[in-house]
């Protein structure tokens, strides 16, 4: 079951997929209702959640604030259902982030700012990515900043949190852009890296970095939890898109086993020797 899509043509829109997580679910809705700019359509993806997520979702129709376009039913797991978010896009160019249940934009000005930064009136298009930095919360609650990388670093990694990158929907639907359903936690890395390979040279220099939180994650999920298979598949990724030396595929290695290993036995030395290795 859906609600009406609206008929406006907004700027943003948000793709948040859920399954049995109500709680997290409203928490994403209320960072939503909050926003200063209502510009945004509101997708949500639910794989038939038994804990009262559709009844929530159902008692949201004709929100004035946030009303969601939403469907649930079965799916094949997280990256099948984020392609059905794709899907759901609106067929007008727009700027597209992945939200899941559980995370929040930073605060209720963030979709403001960032039409702040965007051209204004007379600009042919909206940039072809938009990114900017993110704030992990920890299960204690605590909050933490991840400044992001730059986006001609991504080779070495992910630069931000996914839910702090906006991808321009024209571009996904022109070049037929889709998850890779055989990955298990870097379909995410894998979309990024050939959705920036895919830009001209021109609308590469249009990618635009906004130096303000965008989001805020909820750490602890499977990325984290099973980090060495995700450095495998983001190891196959960067052969199969880059095709780089030995060399450099022995210093992303080493650096991100470096980095595992402080974040598993020392978090707070973790995060200072990332923060460390971002400023320079």
């Amino acid at each position: 079951m859906m609600t009406d899509q609206p008929s406006s043509q907004p700027v943003f829109e948000v793709v948040t997929i859920t399954l049995d997580n109500l709680g997290g679910l409203k928490t994403t809705y209320e960072s939503l209702k909050a926003q200063t700019d209502k510009d945004f359509h509101w997708i949500v993806i639910d794989g038939d959640s038994q804990d009262g997520t559709k009844d929530f979702l159902k008692s949201l129709s004709g929100d004035p604030n946030c009303t969601p376009d939403w469907i649930s039913e079965p799916d094949k797991g997280i990256y099948h259902a984020m392609n059905k978010g794709i899907d759901r896009l609106q067929g007008h160019e727009s700027l597209v982030v992945f939200l899941n249940a559980g995370d929040e934009l930073a605060n209720q000005d963030t979709l403001k700012h960032i039409r702040d930064w965007i051209p204004h009136e007379g600009s042919k298009t909206l940039p072809p990515f938009v990114y900017g930095d993110a704030i992990e919360k920890t299960v204690s609650n605590c909050h933490f900043p991840k400044i992001s990388k730059l986006h001609h670093k991504l080779i070495w990694g992910m630069i931000t949190h996914h839910q702090a990158m906006w991808y321009n929907s024209r571009l996904i639907r022109d070049k037929n852009i889709r998850y890779d359903e055989h990955y298990t936690i870097s379909a995410d890395y894998d979309f990024t890296v050939r959705f920036l390979k895919g830009l001209s040279d021109g609308q590469y220099k249009d990618v635009l970095y906004i130096p303000e939180f965008f989001c805020r994650f909820q750490c602890g999920g499977i990325s984290q939890r099973k980090r060495q298979l995700g450095r495998k598949e983001q190891h196959d990724i960067r052969k199969a898109c880059y095709n780089p030396s030995f060399l450099i595929l022995y210093m992303i290695s080493a650096r991100q086993g470096l980095a595992n290993l402080c974040a598993r036995f020392s978090p707070r030395l973790s995060r200072y020797i990332r923060r460390i290795i971002q400023s320079s």
